[in-house]
């Protein structure tokens, strides 16, 4: 058996219009000043999670 790595998947679909703000795609929205997405992948590379699906 081989051994393969794990995937992230990312769901980073949709505006966020429950947001009240159709400028900006939710995943750019910043929590403590950092944006959602790059939050989301550095939390998960501190896990040792290398690979990622973004949909």
């Amino acid at each position: 058996m081989t051994h393969t790595s794990p995937i992230a998947i990312l769901l980073c679909a949709g505006q966020g219009s429950r947001m009240h703000d159709n400028r900006t795609h939710k995943v750019c929205y910043e929590i403590a000043g950092i944006p959602a997405i790059r939050r989301s992948l550095s939390h998960f590379r501190r896990a040792g999670v290398e690979r990622f699906l973004v949909v």
